[in-house]
């Protein structure tokens, strides 16, 4: 009996580590390499907010992300705040890595990721990347874009999707968020 609570007891504690991640993840660095020097805000997986049709997913690089079933209003998100401590530049950047395969050519399947970001009670909407089926197929590309953010400001990053097809397959994964210079 006392080896079965304990096996228990292990198998819990695994499971409680990775079920009670930190959110918002706080920010790391600086990481240094050829020549550019950045903060990493990526949140850990556990921390986006899904929503509709959307399921977690390995993809590209094995890395984890989501699949994104037939749905006008797939959402995927993170939102913090900037604390006076936290490590910034002013600069941010968010990218996903993108597996997208549409053989109907629509440009009704469609995937976007945006930052959203309130400043002193203005909200600022910043389009970063988009891409669909019209635009052809991607395997495994990273797709990014840059929006600006300051101390007290609350940012929300997403990756939205529309799928209309369900034989085609949108994925994303290997998210990174991080303020440059």
């Amino acid at each position: 009996m006392h080896k079965l609570a304990l096996v228990l007891s292990i198998a819990f504690i695994g499971l409680g580590s990775k079920a009670y991640a930190m959110c918002p993840t706080p920010p790391s660095g600086p990481v240094r390499a050829g020549g550019f020097t950045w903060y990493d805000y990526t949140p850990d997986f556990n921390c986006w907010e899904v929503s509709s049709s959307v399921s977690p997913s390995s993809s590209c690089f094995n890395s984890d992300g989501f699949d994104f079933g037939v749905a006008f209003d797939n959402l995927v998100t993170y939102t913090f705040t900037i604390g006076p401590n936290d490590p910034l530049t002013g600069s941010f950047s968010f990218a996903a890595t993108i597996e997208f395969v549409d053989p109907n050519d629509s440009v009704s399947n469609q995937i976007q990721g945006w930052a959203y970001v309130v400043h002193n009670g203005s909200g600022i909407f910043n389009s970063l990347f988009s891409h669909n089926g019209v635009n052809g197929d991607l395997s495994c590309t990273q797709l990014y874009g840059n929006f600006h953010a300051t101390t007290g400001d609350t940012v929300t990053v997403a990756v939205q999707v529309s799928k209309v097809n369900s034989n085609t397959t949108i994925k994303a994964s290997g998210f990174h968020l991080y303020t440059w210079y």
